[in-house]
């Protein structure tokens, strides 16, 4: 009786068109529809195609003055509309319609298609509340696994010193680590790293040059291992390390990570002064929290020094700062500990003229021993990656090293080399206005200059690396009031310095080149106000190489070979080449407060005009705070 029932009700319903099952595609259409233009006007309403999260997860750059914004991405599968790089609402409303009618994954078991755009879809059915019941969000299992593995709730910005004899690298790096925050589940080297790098090719200096300055070289985004970086910029390069540990939350890190995997094989155009490494982590950082709006600051140049001092002094989001010593650097720390005899018999067990057993070296305390077979270990290991030993070599001779090492009784390990006393984020700015006056040949002048970019060896060291110099885009325009005489005194189009000190450890060679437009003295009438010479307007590029040592207070002592290249209308040949040198010494008493550099110079011209240049000054500076300084400058 009762089935019988049951049988005549879905008679009943079937015959007034009432359905158990799923609903109709034309229903799905209707109800997806309306949805849609009920969240498409919710859009408009809160003006969400122009919200700092979507225009910074789509990489948007807002223009200066007025217009569209325009994304940074160069890849077409960036973007779900056709027009999408240009038009932020178009590519909104495209995402939109994506993600209530999405397209079946791929293959059975397969990542959804939406799982491409997981950063931007997930933060849109938040923004916009979109019925998780009705509209479910896909499942990723490739994201979730990745996203496991990675393991990270924390993030800390990485910036590698200086490398000068890398062009790509002489102005610094930076690079995100992506961390845990529990501290017995550190595990730093063990974590992963975001990098973004130009995918070069095997071009030479001139072209890499070329390249990387006009946006020749597309970048992408990388995650690997951050041991790996440590290796190849601490060990290989020997560049110390900086950490600063950020204080995002977990959520924010969370976005930055959906952002990441979004970004493979994104292409980006990659230009090495301004759309660089340090300016796309900005743009990562403002995934993660886009109120913090720090590109916008870095139009025309992103100096990573000066990108980790915006997101360290001015958006204050750094709360921990570590040092990381390279292999140099402990190398040469550990190496100073011992006395002289014993840190040359180190170097001659690493060099392979002394052995293990070797008398004077079984003569030495234990604890010295253990030290000098450290040393003369670690020696011998940067000079294998410096291609100075051969591999079999240096591996036969590194093992009987740890082989006499292991034979001794454990000692108390030495300390690390400290930090330095100033940090990256605490040097001085990169950026610089000067105006200056002075007499020339009894002729009183005005001179205004200004540098966009980095750093001078009269400069305070603090934050900086050592004996290095990078003037580029320089200006000095000097002015004689009494002739009415306004004159280009020099244009640095790039001066590039790297005094490298020389001690027992390391012999490196010092090297300087600078190519710029400058106003030099020839024979000829007195227009310069000195008796039977001119002044002439020349590109000059200039170049050597030499040594260089510690010198006392904090200086350096160095000399160089060099050669330059004069060419411009005013000389007799239209061109002059000179051979010579230059030697000094820079001192800086008073932790830097005060620097001194006396100079002198000769240079012979060979060919195009027969003169000696001869030149002798003396030129202090004293700072007066971070910002403000004085120099001066009296020469012969």
């Amino acid at each position: 009786m009762i089935r019988a029932s049951r049988a005549v009700v879905y008679t009943v319903l079937l015959g007034l068109g009432v359905t158990f099952g799923p609903p109709s595609k034309a229903a799905a259409e209707s109800t997806m529809s309306t949805e849609l233009a009920r969240i498409l006007e919710l859009a408009r309403e809160r003006n969400t195609a122009r919200s700092p999260t979507w225009l910074a997860l789509l990489h948007y750059r807002q223009p200066r003055v007025f217009g569209q914004p325009r994304s940074e991405a160069d890849s077409p599968s960036f973007f779900l509309a056709p027009d999408g790089a240009t038009d932020p609402v178009a590519e909104l409303e495209a995402t939109l319609r994506f993600i209530l009618d999405p397209a079946p994954p791929s293959e059975p078991g397969g990542d959804h298609p939406l799982c491409d755009f997981i950063a931007r879809q997930r933060w849109l059915r938040e923004e916009l509340s979109i019925d998780a019941q009705r509209f479910p969000p896909p499942f990723c299992p490739s994201f979730e696994r990745w996203h496991a593995a990675i393991g990270a709730s924390g993030a800390t910005l990485v910036f590698p010193e200086a490398y000068m004899n890398n062009p790509s690298s002489m102005f610094g790096h930076t690079l995100l680590r992506f961390d845990s925050r529990e501290p017995e589940d550190r595990r730093d080297l063990l974590a992963y790293a975001a990098n973004f790098a130009a995918v070069t090719e095997d071009d030479g200096a001139v072209a890499f040059a070329w390249k990387g300055i006009f946006g020749y070289y597309p970048g992408l985004f990388s995650l690997l291992p951050y041991y790996e970086k440590v290796r190849e910029y601490g060990d290989w390069e020997q560049r110390d390390l900086w950490e600063y540990e950020l204080d995002l939350t977990p959520a924010e890190v969370g976005r930055m990570l959906e952002h990441l995997w979004e970004l493979r094989g994104v292409r980006f155009d990659y230009y090495f002064f301004d759309e660089n490494c340090s300016y796309r982590l900005l743009r990562l950082l403002e995934v993660a929290r886009p109120a913090l709006d720090l590109s916008r600051r870095f139009h025309a140049w992103a100096i990573p020094a000066d990108t980790v001092r915006a997101v360290a002094r001015g958006a204050r989001l750094v709360h921990t700062v570590r040092f990381r010593a390279s292999a140099t650097s402990e190398l040469r720390y550990l190496a100073a500990r011992l006395p002289t005899a014993a840190r040359r018999l180190a170097l001659d067990l690493a060099a392979g003229t002394r052995t293990a057993n070797d008398d004077a070296v079984q003569a030495l305390p234990a604890s010295t021993r253990a030290t000098v077979l450290t040393v003369a270990h670690d020696a011998l290991k940067i000079a294998f990656v410096r291609g100075a030993e051969e591999r079999d070599t240096s591996l036969r001779r590194g093992r009987a090293l740890l082989l006499e090492r292991s034979s001794l009784p454990a000692v108390t390990s030495p300390d690390r080399p400290p930090a330095p006393r100033i940090r990256p984020d605490e040097g001085h700015g990169t950026a610089r206005a000067t105006i200056a006056t002075g007499v020339r040949a009894r002729r009183p002048y005005l001179e205004l200059g200004a540098r966009p970019a980095f750093h001078d060896l009269l400069d305070p060291e603090g934050g900086y690396t050592a004996g290095a110099q990078i003037d580029f885009l320089r200006p000095r325009v000097r002015v004689y009031p009494d002739h009415g005489e306004v004159r280009l005194q020099r244009l640095a189009i790039l001066d590039i310095v790297s005094l490298a000190p020389r001690d027992d450890v390391f012999r490196p060679i010092s090297w300087r080149f600078d190519t710029n437009v400058a106003t030099v003295l020839t024979r000829g009438n007195d227009d310069s106000g000195l008796r039977g010479l001119r002044d002439r307007t020349v590109w000059r590029t200039h170049g050597g190489g030499g040594l260089a040592w510690k010198g006392p207070v904090g200086g350096i002592v160095y000399a160089m070979a060099e050669a330059t290249f004069d060419t411009g209308k005013g000389l007799d040949s239209a061109h002059a080449l000179g051979l010579g040198g230059e030697g000094g010494i820079f001192l800086r008493p008073w932790q830097d407060r005060v620097a001194l550099h006396f100079a002198t110079s000769g240079r012979q011209f060979v060919s195009g005009e027969d003169r000696t240049d001869v030149r002798v000054g003396l030129a202090p500076r004293i700072s007066l705070t971070a910002r403000f300084a004085l120099r001066a400058e009296a020469a012969y």
